[in-house]
């Protein structure tokens, strides 16, 4: 069975709301499980405000606030963009140091010898020894390829 576009971001949009009301966000599969084992996941993880309501009415705010932002992207006074893609942060400082943002974007693991990076170089040399040696870069160590997802809403 094939899902309508809608229905697809209406899902996404529903996954990503869901931590409004739940102390975690819902897992992406959480629509291909039963009935009784959605109910049960929203038991599980309900916010502490709404850990007594019952699943179903916690599923139903969901729903409902689902629907009201749904409506508001559809009248096209807002847009939204989602992505979720492959970069490469610099572990020491905690910064982004190059994403491939544009028309495409890196959609697999991608692995920092397979980039240029201005500032990060692999190897540097080691000017005190006679003839001088190359040895690799301890700030090229602490690049590490990570997956990040981008969400914004504007008007």
């Amino acid at each position: 069975m094939t899902k309508s576009i809608r229905e697809e971001q209406y899902n996404k949009l529903f996954i990503r709301l869901s931590g409004h009301f739940l102390a975690v966000h819902l897992e992406d599969d959480f629509f291909e499980l039963d009935d009784d084992a959605q109910m049960e996941y929203i038991k599980e993880y309900a916010w502490e405000p709404f850990e007594y309501h019952d699943p179903q009415d916690v599923y139903d705010l969901i729903d409902n606030l689902t629907y009201e932002v749904m409506s508001i992207l559809e009248k096209g006074k807002i847009w939204m963009i989602d992505i979720e893609m492959w970069a490469i942060k610099d572990t020491k400082t905690n910064n982004l140091v190059v994403s491939k943002w544009g028309r495409s974007t890196w959609k697999r693991k991608t692995h920092p010898d397979s980039v240029n990076i201005v500032g990060y170089y692999k190897y540097e040399w080691d000017g005190t020894t006679k003839p001088s040696v190359r040895k690799e870069s301890s700030k090229y160590k602490d690049l590490k390829p990570i997956k990040i997802r981008v969400t914004e809403i504007g008007e």
